[in-house]
């Protein structure tokens, strides 16, 4: 007993000694840094970050690291960096923090050379994602790579889908499904339950079910959904096991509180379904609810929800999914949360709709991650917050939801929530698309049509666009119409548009609409209708859809498919001028000018055209010129106008062109020239131009710029006049030709 005493004396004394050296050594860091060591500063700075013999501080972290990296300390710049992007201790700046990297590249690359794990895992993700460099899978290959050989799990297991995929090597179905194993070995679920998909396949492993089935364990033994009700069914079905009836309901059961549906499914059938007929598949299940099985009470539920073997009553199914809810149930949870939501069954509340769908999000059940990652995002029963809602969506996505996936990839398309990143999206999209979701499917499509986040492919895109459509997909219906109208991806076919316009519009996809609008305004495709074209526009416009209200105010200008009516026009054209329509906010500007629908002001004429013109709209930079030429609305400037007629000349405006021509003539703006103003207006003039006709005619007459003719002069008033131009009219008159 002494002894003992004794061995616990001296062990608690050499652990005081080891908690003092560690003291005495956080001391002298501490000194060291404040008379400004920057490996001293950068050495404090990680134990802040990492909490290590030291109560974790982010700021002061960030603080030490900056201090440091101002001293030109490489280490420094890139722990700088990672807090910059990361937002430890500092506001988020990702184009600083790539900066920062740049500046540290070498030393993250002699880090990486050296073994560092965390260098080389960054170099895999810098050359993967395009982190301050362009993409390329080829060195993020070669790091991931070198990580994986460290023994990093999460680099094996990216490695083998890049052998499996061809991405930065060549394609390799046996290195494939070996850096899947070694992933596995080092106990990364998601790895474990593939290892088992390839050994039940036989890809790049030998077949085998019983291999199959102790990886399917392994993984399932860290409450990997996909990997339990896996290793249930094969306990269900004696695939590669032995049967075992109650080993496959417990492991349905623990698959089912992850969020994977079937298991849930599967778990309500194991206490109900004792027959074919749903009658006596309703007693079984009443049976089982009224002994507490929630997960009976949840497939009860539905039954009254549909109807199903029982006289439907949403009141009942209410109450029954709000019971099994109190009881934990994530699928009741996330079930009686629609029915506040939607007040199905029970009075509408919003907020404990959300609380529901949180509840069931906690443990792990997809759909309600993903009803309160929608809730996050329009701001329902919740403060709205973009950035939940997309770590939500991530949850329920990581977990197979096909409508998380698609949700995820728009926001990673649209940077709600989380940083743009196109590839990112594309990926979600894809896993969407490729379980057949038609939204994910248009919206992949949609990244190939722009070549966002993936080459640029007008077929891929119209062959996802076509699957969308097919799939009854509005949106979708749009784009394929738009495709064929355009010819893009596939062969231009206007009736194929029609058709396709015609299925989405009548969804009340307003851009469908539009278009459709369009087609029977111009009798694309279609026979000319402008009544019809009128009420798509109408519809359209209603809806908010700036072209449309453009086009049904020139309708409502021009009593085309429509009785005139100014006023009509006047409020569709400004609705489509307040939306930066440039057309709009230019016609409205010529309403302006010439009392058109509105009272006559020139100086409102001139803020319609400065709207447009912002846009670089030819024809309002143009008006512009001639306002400050013809001093309207404006105190003359022969300089503005000479710039904005440039302008306007530059995006093909012809008109412009005459002007400048007419500058150059009269020396207003710029140096007389006439010889310039001759060329000029003969530029114009092969567009067809008639002021430029006349010009010429008249330099002709004059001799300015060309040698005096009147037979040229007649010949150019004579085209001027044939294209309407009346001063040409007064010319020809006026010196008999």
């Amino acid at each position: 007993m002494k002894q003992k005493l004794i061995l616990v004396f001296f062990s608690l004394f050499a652990l005081n000694m080891v908690r003092a050296q560690h003291i005495a050594d956080l001391s002298r860091l501490v000194m060291e840094a404040e008379k400004g060591d920057a490996l001293a500063m950068t050495q404090l700075g990680k134990l802040y970050l990492q909490g290590e013999r030291i109560k974790p501080d982010t700021a002061k972290a960030y603080a030490y690291f900056q201090n440091a990296a101002r001293q030109g300390l490489p280490e420094a710049a890139y722990y700088q960096a990672k807090c910059l992007e990361n937002g430890y201790g500092i506001v988020v700046d990702e184009e600083r923090a790539v900066r920062l990297y740049e500046t540290a590249f070498e030393w993250i690359v002699q880090q990486a050379d050296s073994g560092n794990l965390e260098c080389q895992l960054f170099l895999v993700r810098r050359y993967a994602e395009g982190i301050g460099t362009e993409r390329d899978m080829l060195k993020a290959a070669v790091w991931m790579a070198k990580a994986a050989e460290a023994g990093s799990p999460e680099a094996q297991y990216a490695l083998s889908h890049c052998y499996n995929s061809g991405e930065g090597v060549n394609k390799d179905d046996q290195l494939a499904a070996r850096w899947c194993l070694t992933a596995a070995e080092n106990g990364l679920a998601e790895a474990q339950y593939e290892t088992a998909q390839r050994f039940f396949r036989g890809e790049g492993l030998n077949k085998s079910e019983s291999k199959a089935v102790s990886w399917l364990t392994k993984a399932a033994a860290q409450n990997y959904g996909p990997a339990q009700y896996a290793l249930a069914q094969c306990y269900e079905e004696g695939t590669g096991v032995k049967r075992q009836a109650e080993k496959a309901k417990l492991l349905y059961e623990q698959a089912a509180q992850n969020g994977v549906n079937e298991a849930v499914l599967k778990t309500a059938q194991t206490y109900a379904t004792k027959g074919d007929e749903a009658a006596k598949a309703v007693e079984w299940l009443r049976q089982a609810a009224a002994q507490g099985d929630d997960a009976a009470m949840c497939e009860l539920a539905k039954r009254y929800m549909k109807g199903d073997g029982v006289e439907k009553d949403v009141a009942k199914a209410a109450e029954l999914y709000r019971k099994a809810a109190q009881k934990g149930n994530p699928e009741a949870q996330n079930a009686w949360g629609d029915c506040l939501l939607n007040g199905v069954g029970t009075e509408k509340d919003v907020e404990q709709a959300a609380t529901m769908y949180a509840r069931a999000a906690e443990k792990g059940y997809a759909v309600a991650q993903r009803n309160l990652a929608d809730c996050y995002l329009e701001g329902i029963g919740v403060d709205k917050n973009s950035a939940l809602a997309a770590a939500h969506y991530l949850s329920a996505a990581n977990q197979g939801d096909i409508q998380a996936q698609s949700a995820l990839g728009e926001c990673y398309l649209s940077g709600v929530g989380v940083d743009k990143n196109p590839v990112q999206a594309v990926l979600w999209l894809t896993k969407a698309a490729d379980a057949g979701d038609p939204a994910a499917q248009e919206s992949l499509g949609e990244c190939y049509y722009n070549g966002d986040g993936v080459k640029k492919d007008l077929k891929k895109a119209f062959r996802l666009y076509e699957k969308a459509a097919e799939a009854g997909d509005a949106d979708a219906q749009y784009s394929l119409g738009w495709c064929y109208e355009k010819g893009e991806g596939t062969g231009r076919d206007m009736k194929k548009a029609v058709e396709w316009y015609t299925k989405s519009a009548m969804q009340d996809n307003a851009e469908a609409q539009c278009c459709l609008g369009n087609r029977y305004y111009n009798g694309e495709g279609v026979e000319r209708n402008l009544q019809k074209a009128a009420e798509w526009y109408e519809k359209a416009a209603d809806e908010g859809v700036a072209e449309a209200q453009y086009n049904l105010a020139l309708c409502y200008l021009n009593g085309e498919g429509v009785e005139k009516n100014e006023s009509m026009a006047r409020r569709y054209l400004e609705d489509a001028a307040e939306q930066d329509l440039a057309d709009a906010q230019f016609r409205l500007g010529e309403c302006y000018a010439n009392g058109i629908a509105v009272t006559k002001d020139m100086e409102e004429a001139v803020a319609c055209y400065e709207d447009a013109a912002e846009q670089n709209h030819a024809e309002a930079l143009n008006a512009l010129g001639d306002c400050y030429y013809l001093a309207k609305g404006v105190s003359q400037d022969y300089n503005r106008a000479f710039s904005y007629y440039q302008k306007a000349a530059e995006l093909g405006n012809m008109a412009a062109v005459n002007n400048i021509g007419d500058c150059y003539l009269n020396g207003r703006g710029t140096p007389s020239d006439h010889k310039r103003a001759v060329q000029l207006f003969r530029q114009a003039a092969e567009k067809n131009v008639p002021d430029a006709m006349y010009n010429i005619g008249w330099c002709y007459e004059y001799g300015k710029g060309v040698s005096q003719s009147k037979t040229m002069a007649k010949y150019w008033y004579e085209k001027a006049a044939k294209a309407g131009q009346k001063n040409a009219v007064i010319a020809l008159q006026r010196n008999n030709l």
